[in-house]
């Protein structure tokens, strides 16, 4: 569509940007909402997963239980019925041109569907909005950003991923969760979204061995209940342990691996490490800041998939160490634990996005005589969860000396200055890799992690 037909002449683009300037605040308000979108403030899936599972780590340690029902949304962004939509951005305050503007850039949509040699006919499209599309995401998240209004549980949507929780004292608890489960309900009723209630998942968090019978329900359907939910891709169990999500990564990790195997076999040792890196690694490493395992037998699995990932790209039948030091590649443990650090720094800093995990980090009562400025209380934890997000964001600044803390947060505080002032995400690469570099040089010393 051009600027033209809605009356845009070059001394309006001022007005659009004091129009961009009013998204933008509107979106950080749906931030405090907790409905995060990434392009703002630095959210990400890494963030919204780590401070859930600290909620519940933190309740479990402490002996209590937390329920929680994981909600499925059927075809979320293609049920956004466009005429709500534009009521609601008319009612933000956006300029009504830019209103109209996004208003054509929806209408006039069509589809049909082809089976075989037959093709329907041309329909109309008159709800959704376009995925793959910069835009897309951002109308979703202002047409859900109501959702969680009149919700007194917990609740953590990132776009249509959606799950709310509770703690539970009393059946006043339970009562209150089915509450804002109707409640829930009833808002995708009234702005015409589907919840597939067969498909959504109950799950009790809790460490006593004594089975808890949920029966929450959507309009009568009643939610299965389930001992291992998946949230965000990362799987989590009532006993808060990584067992399933470690299975479930080294399983793909494996498919992929062999799969790789299979098509290059004819290939050259570096299109082969090129597959290994961009097919096989990162599924190994999405969401490490939260689900970092530390017995030894799952670091030991993940592990297992690389050293054979390095002989398969040598061609070599030597040992999988020798290899992986031939093609200078880090072991996944010590990746992980930069991206642990790099979410601590943030953490430490008080990022928006990280505000929940900033409010957990407490001095220690007593400083030794090594000790530096910088030192974090580690508490005690009894579930896999908990002791992993305590080792990553309470214990890692026991092992880094204060010299080294201090030039990671020295060396980025201007970075971070801009970061709060740009029009865009700041991007943390170079602190990544400067990072990375000074632990490799401090793990020489005295800063060698014990699991």
């Amino acid at each position: 569509m051009d600027l033209r037909e809605v009356g845009y002449d070059d001394r309006d683009w001022i007005n659009l940007a004091q129009d961009r300037d009013r998204w933008r605040a509107y979106v950080r308000t749906a931030m405090n909402l907790r409905v995060p979108y990434k392009p703002f403030e630095g959210f990400s899936c890494d963030s919204q997963i780590t401070s859930l599972v600290q909620d519940l780590a933190e309740e479990v340690d402490r002996g209590g239980r937390i329920d929680a029902v994981v909600i499925d949304f059927s075809k979320a962004f293609d049920l956004v019925p466009h005429d709500i939509l534009i009521d609601k951005l008319s009612r933000l305050g956006i300029d009504k041109r830019v209103v109209l503007w996004i208003q054509e850039f929806l209408k006039g949509r069509t589809q049909r569907v082809r089976v075989g040699h037959e093709i329907s006919e041309i329909g109309n499209i008159s709800s959704g909005v376009p995925q793959g599309s910069v835009l897309g995401p951002l109308l979703f998240i202002i047409y859900v950003n109501d959702l969680c209004q009149d919700i007194t549980s917990n609740v953590r949507l990132f776009a249509d991923d959606c799950i709310i929780y509770r703690k539970i004292r009393n059946n006043s608890d339970v009562d209150a969760i089915q509450t804002d489960l109707n409640n829930i309900y009833n808002w995708a009723l009234k702005h015409r979204m589907k919840i597939n209630g067969s498909k959504s998942k109950s799950i009790t968090f809790c460490k006593t061995r004594e089975e808890t019978s949920l029966n929450y329900e959507f309009s009568g359907v009643v939610i299965p209940q389930e001992q291992c939910c998946k949230y965000l891709g990362v799987y989590l169990n009532s006993k808060l342990s990584w067992g399933e999500h470690v299975d479930n990564v080294t399983g793909k990790a494996w498919r992929a691996l062999h799969f790789i195997m299979r098509i290059l076999r004819k290939a050259s040792p570096k299109s082969r490490e090129i597959a290994y890196l961009t097919l096989v690694r990162p599924l190994m490493e999405y969401g490490t800041t939260c689900w970092d395992p530390y017995r030894i037998y799952q670091i030991n699995s993940l592990e297992r998939i690389q050293y054979r990932a390095a002989k398969f790209v040598k061609g070599k039948r030597e040992d999988g160490n020798d290899t992986i030091k031939e093609l200078k590649w880090e072991t996944l443990e010590n990746r992980r634990r930069k991206t642990r650090i790099t979410s601590l720094y943030r953490a430490h800093l008080g990022q928006k996005a990280w505000v929940d995990i900033t409010a957990r980090l407490e001095k220690p009562t007593y400083y030794g005589r090594n000790d530096h400025d910088f030192k974090i209380k580690c508490r005690k934890q009894k579930t896999d969860v908990g002791a992993s997000v305590c080792h990553v964001l309470h214990g890692c600044l026991d092992k880094i000396d204060a010299a080294l803390w201090t030039k990671c947060v020295e060396s980025t505080a201007n970075e971070e200055r801009k970061y709060l002032t740009r029009d865009n995400e700041h991007d943390h690469t170079d602190f990544v890799i400067n990072l990375g570099s000074d632990i490799d040089e401090a793990e020489d010393g005295n800063c060698e992690e014990q699991h």
